[in-house]
């Protein structure tokens, strides 16, 4: 059984490994459903998500945690994100570039309220940035 598990199957030989492992895992899940190894619907696909959460979660209750299990658990999350993108149609690149310029004008908004309060970013809890966030979001689209 080793070996099985050592040696990718043909199917997924035709899957390059690269340098954009989101674009793998969409390739992969592609090459798997032609055979019928999916989900039906994107909902059914997020299930497995949050399946992994709690995998993760598992892994994460434990101190020290455990980085080798965390990545494991890690990847298999990412991977059921990307296959829950696929499966809804949803290029999961462009929906991390999305998320991260969010990201970049939300974190500004902080420092920038931060700086008008006269509090360096450095100097300043969790909860105040936290509360300059959630104000953020309220005035901005998802």
């Amino acid at each position: 059984m080793k070996d099985v598990v050592d040696n990718v199957g043909p199917l997924l030989d035709a899957v390059a490994r690269g340098d954009d492992p989101i674009a793998e895992a969409v390739e992969l899940g592609e090459v798997a459903a032609r055979v019928g190894f999916d989900w039906e619907r994107a909902v059914d696909a997020l299930e497995k998500v949050s399946e992994e959460v709690e995998e993760l979660a598992e892994v994460f209750a434990n101190e020290p945690v455990d980085v080798s299990s965390a990545q494991a658990e890690l990847g298999d999350l990412l991977f059921a994100a990307c296959m829950v993108a696929r499966k809804a149609g949803v290029d999961p690149a462009a929906a991390l570039r999305q998320t991260n310029e969010k990201f970049r004008r939300r974190f500004h908004v902080i420092e920038l309220e931060l700086e008008r309060r006269g509090i360096s970013p450095e100097s300043a809890s969790l909860e105040q940035m936290e509360a300059i966030w959630q104000a953020s979001k309220r005035r901005e689209p998802a």
